[in-house]
Protein backbone atom coordinates (compact mmCIF):
# COMPACT_ATOMS: atom_id res chain seq x y z
CA UNK A 1 0.00 0.00 0.00
CA UNK A 2 1.33 3.40 -1.02
CA UNK A 3 1.35 5.81 1.94
CA UNK A 4 -0.69 8.99 1.49
CA UNK A 5 0.75 12.17 2.93
CA UNK A 6 -1.54 14.56 4.77
CA UNK A 7 -1.03 17.09 1.99
CA UNK A 8 -2.16 14.64 -0.69
CA UNK A 9 -5.03 13.49 1.52
CA UNK A 10 -6.26 17.08 1.79
CA UNK A 11 -6.05 17.44 -1.98
CA UNK A 12 -8.16 14.32 -2.40
CA UNK A 13 -10.70 15.61 0.11
CA UNK A 14 -10.86 18.94 -1.73
CA UNK A 15 -11.47 17.22 -5.08
CA UNK A 16 -14.12 14.95 -3.56
CA UNK A 17 -15.91 17.91 -1.98
CA UNK A 18 -15.70 19.88 -5.22
CA UNK A 19 -17.12 16.99 -7.27
CA UNK A 20 -19.81 16.43 -4.64
CA UNK A 21 -20.74 20.12 -4.85
CA UNK A 22 -21.04 19.93 -8.64
CA UNK A 23 -23.13 16.76 -8.44
CA UNK A 24 -25.42 18.12 -5.74
CA UNK A 25 -25.73 21.44 -7.52
CA UNK A 26 -26.56 19.84 -10.86
CA UNK A 27 -29.20 17.61 -9.29
CA UNK A 28 -30.67 20.48 -7.24
CA UNK A 29 -30.83 22.83 -10.23
CA UNK A 30 -32.48 20.11 -12.35
CA UNK A 31 -35.01 19.47 -9.61
CA UNK A 32 -35.83 23.20 -9.35
CA UNK A 33 -35.94 23.92 -13.08
CA UNK A 34 -38.74 26.18 -14.25
CA UNK A 35 -39.42 28.72 -16.96
CA UNK A 36 -40.43 32.30 -16.20
CA UNK A 37 -43.00 34.25 -18.18
CA UNK A 38 -40.53 36.99 -19.21
CA UNK A 39 -38.37 34.39 -20.94
CA UNK A 40 -41.06 33.96 -23.57
CA UNK A 41 -40.68 37.58 -24.59
CA UNK A 42 -37.07 36.83 -25.54
CA UNK A 43 -38.21 33.58 -27.17
CA UNK A 44 -40.63 35.47 -29.43
CA UNK A 45 -37.93 37.96 -30.41
CA UNK A 46 -35.61 35.06 -31.21
CA UNK A 47 -38.26 33.26 -33.27
CA UNK A 48 -39.08 36.36 -35.32
CA UNK A 49 -35.37 36.91 -35.97
CA UNK A 50 -34.92 33.32 -37.12
CA UNK A 51 -38.02 33.57 -39.34
CA UNK A 52 -36.60 36.63 -41.08
CA UNK A 53 -38.86 39.29 -39.52
CA UNK A 54 -36.05 40.99 -37.64
CA UNK A 55 -35.35 41.37 -33.95
CA UNK A 56 -38.93 42.39 -33.11
CA UNK A 57 -41.76 41.28 -30.85
CA UNK A 58 -44.49 42.36 -33.26
CA UNK A 59 -43.64 42.23 -36.94
CA UNK A 60 -42.99 45.74 -38.23
CA UNK A 61 -42.46 47.30 -34.78
CA UNK A 62 -38.86 47.89 -33.71
CA UNK A 63 -39.10 48.03 -29.93
CA UNK A 64 -36.27 46.67 -27.73
CA UNK A 65 -38.49 44.80 -25.28
CA UNK A 66 -35.71 42.58 -23.93
CA UNK A 67 -32.58 43.34 -21.90
CA UNK A 68 -30.63 40.21 -22.79
CA UNK A 69 -29.42 40.56 -26.37
CA UNK A 70 -26.66 37.96 -26.21
CA UNK A 71 -28.92 35.44 -24.45
CA UNK A 72 -31.65 36.03 -27.04
CA UNK A 73 -29.10 35.39 -29.78
CA UNK A 74 -28.07 32.11 -28.11
CA UNK A 75 -31.73 31.05 -28.00
CA UNK A 76 -32.10 32.05 -31.66
CA UNK A 77 -29.07 29.92 -32.54
CA UNK A 78 -30.76 26.97 -30.84
CA UNK A 79 -33.97 27.61 -32.77
CA UNK A 80 -31.98 27.72 -35.98
CA UNK A 81 -30.82 24.21 -35.09
CA UNK A 82 -34.45 23.20 -34.47
CA UNK A 83 -33.97 22.99 -30.68
CA UNK A 84 -37.05 23.78 -28.59
CA UNK A 85 -36.28 27.00 -26.61
CA UNK A 86 -37.56 25.92 -23.19
CA UNK A 87 -35.38 22.81 -23.08
CA UNK A 88 -32.47 24.63 -24.70
CA UNK A 89 -32.59 27.45 -22.14
CA UNK A 90 -32.69 24.90 -19.30
CA UNK A 91 -29.65 23.05 -20.62
CA UNK A 92 -27.73 26.26 -21.25
CA UNK A 93 -28.64 27.67 -17.85
CA UNK A 94 -27.55 24.58 -15.91
CA UNK A 95 -24.36 24.40 -17.99
CA UNK A 96 -23.35 27.96 -17.06
CA UNK A 97 -24.44 27.34 -13.46
CA UNK A 98 -22.03 24.39 -13.26
CA UNK A 99 -19.35 26.49 -14.95
CA UNK A 100 -19.72 29.09 -12.18
CA UNK A 101 -19.42 26.40 -9.50
CA UNK A 102 -16.36 24.95 -11.22
CA UNK A 103 -14.79 28.38 -11.52
CA UNK A 104 -15.07 29.00 -7.79
CA UNK A 105 -13.68 25.56 -7.04
CA UNK A 106 -10.60 26.60 -9.02
CA UNK A 107 -10.47 29.98 -7.27
CA UNK A 108 -10.73 28.32 -3.85
CA UNK A 109 -7.80 26.06 -4.63
CA UNK A 110 -5.59 28.67 -6.25
CA UNK A 111 -6.24 31.56 -3.87
CA UNK A 112 -5.85 29.73 -0.61
CA UNK A 113 -3.23 30.46 2.05
CA UNK A 114 -3.78 27.04 3.62
CA UNK A 115 -2.92 25.12 0.46
CA UNK A 116 0.72 26.18 0.51
CA UNK A 117 0.96 24.98 4.10
CA UNK A 118 -0.59 21.61 3.31
CA UNK A 119 -3.60 22.39 5.49
CA UNK A 120 -7.20 21.37 5.09
CA UNK A 121 -9.03 23.23 2.28
CA UNK A 122 -12.78 23.32 1.57
CA UNK A 123 -14.26 24.74 -1.67
CA UNK A 124 -16.69 26.67 0.48
CA UNK A 125 -18.09 29.07 -2.11
CA UNK A 126 -18.88 26.35 -4.65
CA UNK A 127 -20.49 24.07 -2.06
CA UNK A 128 -22.62 26.90 -0.68
CA UNK A 129 -23.75 27.87 -4.19
CA UNK A 130 -24.67 24.23 -4.82
CA UNK A 131 -27.01 24.12 -1.80
CA UNK A 132 -28.23 27.72 -2.22
CA UNK A 133 -31.87 27.24 -3.15
CA UNK A 134 -32.37 30.41 -5.17
CA UNK A 135 -28.99 30.29 -6.88
CA UNK A 136 -30.07 26.84 -8.07
CA UNK A 137 -33.55 28.10 -9.01
CA UNK A 138 -32.06 30.69 -11.33
CA UNK A 139 -29.82 28.12 -12.94
CA UNK A 140 -32.82 27.85 -15.23
CA UNK A 141 -35.93 30.11 -15.46
CA UNK A 142 -35.42 30.60 -19.21
CA UNK A 143 -33.77 33.93 -18.42
CA UNK A 144 -30.17 35.03 -18.82
CA UNK A 145 -29.42 35.07 -15.08
CA UNK A 146 -27.18 31.99 -15.00
CA UNK A 147 -25.24 33.02 -18.11
CA UNK A 148 -24.84 36.59 -16.86
CA UNK A 149 -23.72 35.40 -13.41
CA UNK A 150 -21.06 33.20 -15.00
CA UNK A 151 -19.75 36.15 -17.02
CA UNK A 152 -19.56 38.36 -13.93
CA UNK A 153 -17.81 35.54 -12.04
CA UNK A 154 -15.36 35.05 -14.92
CA UNK A 155 -14.66 38.80 -14.89
CA UNK A 156 -14.08 38.62 -11.14
CA UNK A 157 -11.60 35.76 -11.51
CA UNK A 158 -9.78 37.43 -14.38
CA UNK A 159 -9.41 40.70 -12.47
CA UNK A 160 -8.32 38.86 -9.33
CA UNK A 161 -5.58 36.72 -10.88
CA UNK A 162 -4.59 38.71 -13.94
CA UNK A 163 -1.47 40.80 -13.64
CA UNK A 164 -0.67 41.59 -17.28
CA UNK A 165 -2.19 43.89 -19.88
CA UNK A 166 -3.36 40.81 -21.73
CA UNK A 167 -5.43 39.75 -18.74
CA UNK A 168 -7.01 43.21 -18.64
CA UNK A 169 -7.84 42.96 -22.33
CA UNK A 170 -9.52 39.62 -21.55
CA UNK A 171 -11.37 41.24 -18.65
CA UNK A 172 -12.55 43.97 -20.99
CA UNK A 173 -13.78 41.37 -23.48
CA UNK A 174 -15.66 39.49 -20.76
CA UNK A 175 -17.31 42.65 -19.50
CA UNK A 176 -18.40 43.46 -23.06
CA UNK A 177 -20.14 40.07 -23.20
CA UNK A 178 -21.75 40.84 -19.85
CA UNK A 179 -22.95 44.27 -21.04
CA UNK A 180 -24.38 42.71 -24.19
CA UNK A 181 -26.18 40.18 -22.01
CA UNK A 182 -27.53 42.78 -19.59
CA UNK A 183 -26.98 46.55 -19.97
CA UNK A 184 -26.40 46.92 -16.23
CA UNK A 185 -23.21 44.93 -16.71
CA UNK A 186 -21.62 48.36 -17.08
CA UNK A 187 -21.57 48.71 -13.28
CA UNK A 188 -19.08 45.85 -13.09
CA UNK A 189 -16.94 47.63 -15.65
CA UNK A 190 -16.95 50.56 -13.22
CA UNK A 191 -16.05 48.24 -10.31
CA UNK A 192 -13.18 46.76 -12.31
CA UNK A 193 -11.91 50.23 -13.20
CA UNK A 194 -11.98 51.24 -9.51
CA UNK A 195 -10.01 48.11 -8.69
CA UNK A 196 -7.37 49.01 -11.28
CA UNK A 197 -7.07 52.50 -9.77
CA UNK A 198 -6.74 51.12 -6.24
CA UNK A 199 -4.54 48.09 -6.83
CA UNK A 200 -2.55 48.46 -10.03
CA UNK A 201 0.45 50.50 -11.04
CA UNK A 202 0.52 52.41 -14.32
CA UNK A 203 -3.16 53.15 -13.95
CA UNK A 204 -3.59 54.94 -17.29
CA UNK A 205 -2.12 52.09 -19.35
CA UNK A 206 -4.09 49.43 -17.48
CA UNK A 207 -7.35 51.34 -17.81
CA UNK A 208 -6.66 51.70 -21.53
CA UNK A 209 -6.30 47.91 -21.82
CA UNK A 210 -9.50 47.34 -19.83
CA UNK A 211 -11.58 49.79 -21.88
CA UNK A 212 -10.16 48.97 -25.32
CA UNK A 213 -12.54 46.01 -25.96
CA UNK A 214 -15.43 48.22 -24.86
CA UNK A 215 -14.51 50.83 -27.45
CA UNK A 216 -13.81 48.34 -30.23
CA UNK A 217 -16.68 45.91 -29.60
CA UNK A 218 -19.41 47.34 -27.38
CA UNK A 219 -19.67 50.82 -28.90
CA UNK A 220 -20.27 49.50 -32.45
CA UNK A 221 -22.90 47.14 -31.02
CA UNK A 222 -24.52 50.03 -29.11
CA UNK A 223 -24.64 52.25 -32.19
CA UNK A 224 -26.16 49.39 -34.17
CA UNK A 225 -28.92 48.83 -31.59
CA UNK A 226 -29.52 52.58 -31.37
CA UNK A 227 -29.91 52.88 -35.14
CA UNK A 228 -32.14 49.78 -35.19
CA UNK A 229 -34.45 50.59 -32.26
CA UNK A 230 -34.08 54.37 -32.16
CA UNK A 231 -33.80 54.64 -28.36
CA UNK A 232 -30.87 55.41 -26.10
CA UNK A 233 -31.85 52.73 -23.58
CA UNK A 234 -33.80 49.47 -23.97
CA UNK A 235 -37.57 49.86 -23.73
CA UNK A 236 -37.59 48.05 -20.40
CA UNK A 237 -35.49 50.86 -18.92
CA UNK A 238 -38.45 53.17 -19.46
CA UNK A 239 -41.08 50.55 -18.62
CA UNK A 240 -39.51 49.97 -15.20
CA UNK A 241 -38.73 53.67 -14.58
CA UNK A 242 -35.06 52.93 -13.90
CA UNK A 243 -34.37 56.66 -14.05
CA UNK A 244 -36.37 57.19 -10.85
CA UNK A 245 -34.78 56.24 -7.54
CA UNK A 246 -36.87 53.89 -5.39
CA UNK A 247 -34.71 53.39 -2.32
CA UNK A 248 -37.40 52.23 0.11
CA UNK A 249 -38.40 49.28 -2.06
CA UNK A 250 -34.78 48.51 -2.89
CA UNK A 251 -33.76 48.35 0.76
CA UNK A 252 -36.72 46.07 1.50
CA UNK A 253 -35.68 43.81 -1.39
CA UNK A 254 -32.19 43.40 0.08
CA UNK A 255 -33.57 42.90 3.61
CA UNK A 256 -35.80 40.04 2.48
CA UNK A 257 -32.80 38.37 0.84
CA UNK A 258 -30.62 38.73 3.94
CA UNK A 259 -33.44 37.53 6.19
CA UNK A 260 -33.66 34.42 4.02
CA UNK A 261 -29.91 33.82 3.84
CA UNK A 262 -29.14 34.99 7.37
CA UNK A 263 -25.78 33.19 7.30
CA UNK A 264 -24.42 36.12 5.26
CA UNK A 265 -24.59 38.22 8.42
CA UNK A 266 -21.42 36.38 9.43
CA UNK A 267 -19.50 38.53 6.93
CA UNK A 268 -19.47 41.70 9.08
CA UNK A 269 -19.12 39.65 12.29
CA UNK A 270 -16.09 37.61 11.21
CA UNK A 271 -14.73 40.61 9.32
CA UNK A 272 -14.77 42.70 12.48
CA UNK A 273 -13.05 39.94 14.47
CA UNK A 274 -10.43 39.60 11.72
CA UNK A 275 -9.69 43.33 11.75
CA UNK A 276 -9.42 43.42 15.55
CA UNK A 277 -6.96 40.55 15.45
CA UNK A 278 -4.96 42.33 12.75
CA UNK A 279 -4.72 45.42 14.91
CA UNK A 280 -3.65 43.43 17.94
CA UNK A 281 -0.96 41.66 15.97
CA UNK A 282 0.59 44.97 14.94
CA UNK A 283 4.23 44.89 15.91
CA UNK A 284 5.56 47.34 18.45
CA UNK A 285 7.68 49.00 15.79
CA UNK A 286 4.69 49.64 13.54
CA UNK A 287 2.02 52.24 13.94
CA UNK A 288 -1.58 51.36 13.19
CA UNK A 289 -1.41 53.38 9.99
CA UNK A 290 1.72 51.55 8.89
CA UNK A 291 0.11 48.20 9.63
CA UNK A 292 -3.01 49.13 7.68
CA UNK A 293 -0.93 50.39 4.76
CA UNK A 294 0.99 47.12 4.68
CA UNK A 295 -2.26 45.16 4.59
CA UNK A 296 -4.08 47.35 2.07
CA UNK A 297 -1.17 47.51 -0.36
CA UNK A 298 -0.29 43.84 -0.05
CA UNK A 299 -1.77 40.97 -2.03
CA UNK A 300 -3.72 39.72 1.00
CA UNK A 301 -6.24 42.53 0.64
CA UNK A 302 -6.92 41.99 -3.08
CA UNK A 303 -9.75 39.43 -2.68
CA UNK A 304 -11.49 41.60 -0.09
CA UNK A 305 -11.20 44.81 -2.11
CA UNK A 306 -12.43 43.26 -5.35
CA UNK A 307 -15.28 41.41 -3.61
CA UNK A 308 -16.32 44.60 -1.82
CA UNK A 309 -16.33 46.60 -5.06
CA UNK A 310 -18.46 44.05 -6.93
CA UNK A 311 -20.86 43.59 -4.01
CA UNK A 312 -21.30 47.23 -3.03
CA UNK A 313 -21.80 48.58 -6.54
CA UNK A 314 -24.47 45.97 -7.31
CA UNK A 315 -26.17 46.55 -3.96
CA UNK A 316 -26.31 50.29 -4.62
CA UNK A 317 -27.73 49.70 -8.09
CA UNK A 318 -30.38 47.26 -6.84
CA UNK A 319 -31.39 49.50 -3.95
CA UNK A 320 -31.60 52.57 -6.14
CA UNK A 321 -33.88 51.02 -8.78
CA UNK A 322 -36.18 49.49 -6.16
CA UNK A 323 -35.05 45.88 -6.45
CA UNK A 324 -37.26 43.59 -8.45
CA UNK A 325 -40.54 41.73 -8.12
CA UNK A 326 -38.63 38.44 -8.53
CA UNK A 327 -37.09 37.38 -5.22
CA UNK A 328 -33.27 37.18 -5.21
CA UNK A 329 -32.87 37.47 -8.97
CA UNK A 330 -31.02 40.80 -9.01
CA UNK A 331 -28.72 39.62 -6.20
CA UNK A 332 -27.81 36.29 -7.83
CA UNK A 333 -24.87 37.80 -9.82
CA UNK A 334 -23.09 38.86 -6.60
CA UNK A 335 -24.09 35.85 -4.51
CA UNK A 336 -20.81 34.06 -5.45
CA UNK A 337 -18.83 37.10 -4.29
CA UNK A 338 -20.75 37.23 -1.01
CA UNK A 339 -19.85 33.63 -0.21
CA UNK A 340 -16.33 34.12 -1.55
CA UNK A 341 -15.82 36.98 0.93
CA UNK A 342 -17.12 34.72 3.68
CA UNK A 343 -14.79 31.95 2.53
CA UNK A 344 -11.78 34.28 2.60
CA UNK A 345 -12.62 35.34 6.14
CA UNK A 346 -12.96 31.75 7.37
CA UNK A 347 -9.60 30.88 5.79
CA UNK A 348 -7.91 33.38 8.08
CA UNK A 349 -8.84 31.33 11.15
CA UNK A 350 -5.69 29.87 12.68
CA UNK A 351 -7.09 26.63 14.05
CA UNK A 352 -8.22 23.94 11.63
CA UNK A 353 -11.05 22.81 13.90
CA UNK A 354 -12.46 26.35 14.07
CA UNK A 355 -12.09 26.71 10.31
CA UNK A 356 -13.91 23.43 9.60
CA UNK A 357 -16.62 24.27 12.14
CA UNK A 358 -17.23 27.66 10.53
CA UNK A 359 -17.38 26.10 7.07
CA UNK A 360 -19.87 23.50 8.28
CA UNK A 361 -22.00 26.23 9.88
CA UNK A 362 -21.97 28.33 6.69
CA UNK A 363 -22.95 25.38 4.49
CA UNK A 364 -25.71 24.30 6.88
CA UNK A 365 -27.00 27.87 7.24
CA UNK A 366 -27.15 28.22 3.47
CA UNK A 367 -28.93 24.92 2.94
CA UNK A 368 -31.38 25.48 5.80
CA UNK A 369 -32.37 29.01 4.90
CA UNK A 370 -35.13 30.96 6.59
CA UNK A 371 -37.89 30.18 4.12
CA UNK A 372 -40.01 33.34 4.22
CA UNK A 373 -42.13 32.03 1.37
CA UNK A 374 -43.35 28.96 3.22
CA UNK A 375 -47.05 28.52 2.38
CA UNK A 376 -47.08 31.71 0.32
CA UNK A 377 -45.71 32.64 -3.08
CA UNK A 378 -45.22 36.35 -2.47
CA UNK A 379 -44.15 38.81 0.23
CA UNK A 380 -45.51 42.27 -0.43
CA UNK A 381 -44.54 42.92 -4.07
CA UNK A 382 -41.75 40.27 -4.12
CA UNK A 383 -42.66 36.90 -5.61
CA UNK A 384 -41.05 33.50 -5.43
CA UNK A 385 -41.13 32.92 -9.18
CA UNK A 386 -40.50 29.19 -8.87
CA UNK A 387 -43.83 28.77 -7.09
CA UNK A 388 -45.62 31.02 -9.59
CA UNK A 389 -44.59 29.01 -12.62
CA UNK A 390 -44.80 25.26 -12.00
CA UNK A 391 -44.76 22.90 -14.97
CA UNK A 392 -48.57 22.85 -14.90
CA UNK A 393 -48.61 26.57 -15.71
CA UNK A 394 -46.63 26.00 -18.89
CA UNK A 395 -48.76 23.02 -19.91
CA UNK A 396 -51.93 25.04 -19.33
CA UNK A 397 -50.56 27.87 -21.49
CA UNK A 398 -49.79 25.41 -24.28
CA UNK A 399 -53.28 23.88 -24.07
CA UNK A 400 -54.99 27.29 -24.05
CA UNK A 401 -52.87 28.47 -26.97
CA UNK A 402 -53.71 25.33 -28.97
CA UNK A 403 -57.43 25.89 -28.31
CA UNK A 404 -57.32 29.59 -29.22
CA UNK A 405 -55.15 29.00 -32.27
CA UNK A 406 -57.75 26.61 -33.62
CA UNK A 407 -60.55 29.09 -32.93
CA UNK A 408 -58.61 31.97 -34.53
CA UNK A 409 -57.40 29.98 -37.52
CA UNK A 410 -57.07 32.30 -40.48
CA UNK A 411 -57.86 35.40 -38.39
CA UNK A 412 -55.04 37.91 -37.75
CA UNK A 413 -56.04 38.68 -34.16
CA UNK A 414 -54.67 41.61 -32.20
CA UNK A 415 -54.56 41.09 -28.45
CA UNK A 416 -53.48 42.69 -25.19
CA UNK A 417 -52.05 40.62 -22.36
CA UNK A 418 -50.41 40.87 -18.94
CA UNK A 419 -46.88 39.71 -18.21
CA UNK A 420 -47.66 36.26 -16.87
CA UNK A 421 -49.43 35.44 -20.16
CA UNK A 422 -46.24 35.85 -22.19
CA UNK A 423 -46.12 32.05 -22.35
CA UNK A 424 -49.59 32.00 -23.89
CA UNK A 425 -48.61 34.71 -26.40
CA UNK A 426 -45.56 32.78 -27.52
CA UNK A 427 -47.53 29.65 -28.35
CA UNK A 428 -50.59 31.51 -29.71
CA UNK A 429 -48.41 33.82 -31.85
CA UNK A 430 -51.02 36.50 -32.64
CA UNK A 431 -50.46 39.12 -35.33
CA UNK A 432 -50.15 41.79 -32.64
CA UNK A 433 -49.58 41.34 -28.91
CA UNK A 434 -49.28 44.27 -26.47
CA UNK A 435 -48.06 43.75 -22.92
CA UNK A 436 -50.45 45.95 -20.93
CA UNK A 437 -49.20 45.75 -17.34
CA UNK A 438 -45.86 47.49 -17.85
CA UNK A 439 -45.35 48.20 -21.51
CA UNK A 440 -42.35 45.88 -21.82
CA UNK A 441 -42.86 45.49 -25.56
CA UNK A 442 -44.59 48.81 -26.31
CA UNK A 443 -42.72 52.11 -26.27
CA UNK A 444 -45.82 54.33 -25.90
CA UNK A 445 -46.89 52.56 -22.69
CA UNK A 446 -43.32 52.38 -21.38
CA UNK A 447 -42.77 56.14 -21.77
CA UNK A 448 -45.77 57.09 -19.67
CA UNK A 449 -45.07 59.20 -16.60
CA UNK A 450 -45.96 57.89 -13.15
CA UNK A 451 -46.55 59.93 -10.02
CA UNK A 452 -47.03 57.14 -7.49
CA UNK A 453 -44.64 54.20 -7.32
CA UNK A 454 -45.89 50.65 -6.93
CA UNK A 455 -44.65 47.18 -7.82
CA UNK A 456 -41.44 47.57 -9.87
CA UNK A 457 -42.06 46.75 -13.51
CA UNK A 458 -45.86 46.81 -13.12
CA UNK A 459 -46.59 50.50 -12.75
CA UNK A 460 -47.50 51.55 -16.29
CA UNK A 461 -50.72 50.27 -17.78
CA UNK A 462 -52.24 50.53 -21.22
CA UNK A 463 -55.34 52.71 -21.29
CA UNK A 464 -58.51 51.58 -23.02
CA UNK A 465 -58.14 54.49 -25.44
CA UNK A 466 -54.64 53.36 -26.39
CA UNK A 467 -55.70 49.76 -26.95
CA UNK A 468 -58.55 50.95 -29.15
CA UNK A 469 -56.15 53.20 -31.05
CA UNK A 470 -53.99 50.12 -31.72
CA UNK A 471 -57.15 48.24 -32.86
CA UNK A 472 -56.70 45.56 -30.21
CA UNK A 473 -59.59 43.14 -30.46
CA UNK A 474 -59.24 41.08 -27.28
CA UNK A 475 -57.71 41.73 -23.88
CA UNK A 476 -56.60 38.62 -21.99
CA UNK A 477 -56.59 40.24 -18.57
CA UNK A 478 -59.45 39.48 -16.21
CA UNK A 479 -58.17 42.02 -13.65
CA UNK A 480 -58.14 44.99 -16.04
CA UNK A 481 -60.31 47.84 -14.73
CA UNK A 482 -62.47 48.84 -17.69
CA UNK A 483 -64.37 52.15 -17.57
CA UNK A 484 -68.01 51.77 -16.58
CA UNK A 485 -70.26 51.47 -19.63
CA UNK A 486 -73.25 49.56 -20.95
CA UNK A 487 -71.14 47.71 -23.52
CA UNK A 488 -71.19 43.90 -23.05
CA UNK A 489 -67.48 43.20 -23.48
CA UNK A 490 -67.11 39.73 -21.96
CA UNK A 491 -66.19 36.87 -24.28
CA UNK A 492 -65.43 33.29 -23.28
CA UNK A 493 -63.44 30.88 -25.41
CA UNK A 494 -64.61 27.62 -23.90
CA UNK A 495 -63.33 28.10 -20.32
CA UNK A 496 -61.05 31.05 -21.10
CA UNK A 497 -62.47 34.53 -20.39
CA UNK A 498 -61.39 37.76 -22.05
CA UNK A 499 -62.65 41.25 -22.88
CA UNK A 500 -63.61 42.57 -26.29
CA UNK A 501 -61.82 45.88 -26.80
CA UNK A 502 -62.86 46.64 -30.38
CA UNK A 503 -65.72 44.80 -32.04
CA UNK A 504 -64.62 43.94 -35.57
CA UNK A 505 -67.68 42.41 -37.17
CA UNK A 506 -65.68 40.58 -39.84
CA UNK A 507 -63.88 38.75 -37.02
CA UNK A 508 -66.76 38.35 -34.57
CA UNK A 509 -69.17 36.99 -37.17
CA UNK A 510 -66.70 34.22 -37.95
CA UNK A 511 -66.24 33.43 -34.28
CA UNK A 512 -70.00 33.39 -33.68
CA UNK A 513 -70.32 30.13 -35.58
CA UNK A 514 -68.16 28.36 -32.99
CA UNK A 515 -70.39 27.07 -30.19
CA UNK A 516 -67.43 27.08 -27.79
CA UNK A 517 -67.22 30.88 -28.04
CA UNK A 518 -69.80 32.95 -26.19
CA UNK A 519 -70.33 36.72 -26.45
CA UNK A 520 -73.11 39.21 -27.04
CA UNK A 521 -73.72 39.96 -30.73
CA UNK A 522 -73.25 43.71 -30.70
CA UNK A 523 -75.39 44.41 -33.76
CA UNK A 524 -78.36 42.78 -32.04
CA UNK A 525 -77.48 44.70 -28.87
CA UNK A 526 -77.48 47.97 -30.84
CA UNK A 527 -80.87 47.19 -32.37
CA UNK A 528 -82.30 46.67 -28.90
CA UNK A 529 -80.61 49.82 -27.62
CA UNK A 530 -81.98 51.94 -30.49
CA UNK A 531 -85.55 50.82 -29.79
CA UNK A 532 -85.33 52.06 -26.19
CA UNK A 533 -83.06 55.06 -26.76
CA UNK A 534 -86.03 57.46 -26.63
CA UNK A 535 -86.63 56.47 -23.01
CA UNK A 536 -83.10 57.30 -21.96
CA UNK A 537 -81.78 60.75 -20.98
CA UNK A 538 -80.01 62.59 -23.79
CA UNK A 539 -76.79 62.79 -21.73
CA UNK A 540 -76.81 59.00 -21.34
CA UNK A 541 -77.33 58.42 -25.05
CA UNK A 542 -74.56 60.91 -25.88
CA UNK A 543 -72.15 59.13 -23.53
CA UNK A 544 -73.11 55.69 -24.81
CA UNK A 545 -72.84 56.79 -28.43
CA UNK A 546 -69.24 57.90 -27.85
CA UNK A 547 -68.46 54.49 -26.33
CA UNK A 548 -70.14 52.76 -29.27
CA UNK A 549 -67.99 54.80 -31.66
CA UNK A 550 -64.80 53.68 -29.94
CA UNK A 551 -65.97 50.10 -29.62
CA UNK A 552 -67.76 49.44 -32.91
CA UNK A 553 -68.53 52.16 -35.46
CA UNK A 554 -64.92 53.20 -36.15
CA UNK A 555 -64.09 49.68 -37.29
CA UNK A 556 -67.28 48.70 -39.11
CA UNK A 557 -69.31 50.26 -41.91
CA UNK A 558 -72.82 50.36 -40.40
CA UNK A 559 -74.44 53.66 -41.45
CA UNK A 560 -78.02 52.56 -40.67
CA UNK A 561 -77.45 51.99 -36.96
CA UNK A 562 -75.07 54.93 -36.64
CA UNK A 563 -77.57 57.30 -38.31
CA UNK A 564 -80.39 56.03 -36.10
CA UNK A 565 -78.43 56.99 -32.98
CA UNK A 566 -77.33 60.31 -34.51
CA UNK A 567 -80.95 61.21 -35.28
CA UNK A 568 -81.92 60.39 -31.68
CA UNK A 569 -79.25 62.76 -30.43
CA UNK A 570 -80.24 65.52 -32.87
CA UNK A 571 -83.86 65.46 -31.78
CA UNK A 572 -82.91 66.09 -28.17
CA UNK A 573 -80.59 69.03 -28.75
Amino acid sequence: MIPVSSSNLYKIIFVVLALAGLLIGGMYASQLKFVNDDAFISFRYARNAVNGFGLVYNVGEKVEGYTNFLWTMLIAAGMKLQIEPVKFSEVLGIFFYLCTLSLFCAISWKLNPRRSSGLFVIPLTAVCLAVHRDFSVYATSGLETSFYTFLISALFACMLFGRSRTSLLLSGFIVVLAMMTRPDGIIFLMASAFYVVLKRKNVAGNLFALFLPVVLLFLPYWFWRYSYFGAFFPNTYYAKSIDQAYYARGIWYVIVYVQTYYILLLIPVIGFIYLVRKIRSTSQTQTLNESWKEFSEGSESHPFVLSALFILIQLFYVIRIGGDFMFARFLIPITPMLFFALEQLTLRQRKTLLYVSLCAAVIAGTAFRNNLFYNRDAISYIADEFQWYPDSHLERAKAQAAMLRKMFEGIPVRVGFIGEQAQLMYYLDPALAIECAGGLTDSAIAHQKISVRGRPGHEKHASLEYLQKRRVQFLFDQYYQLPTSRIPRLVTFNNFAAYIITYDDSVMSRLASNKQIAFVDFKSYLDSYITRADSLPAETVQEDFQSFQDYYFRYNNDPARENALTMRLNTTR
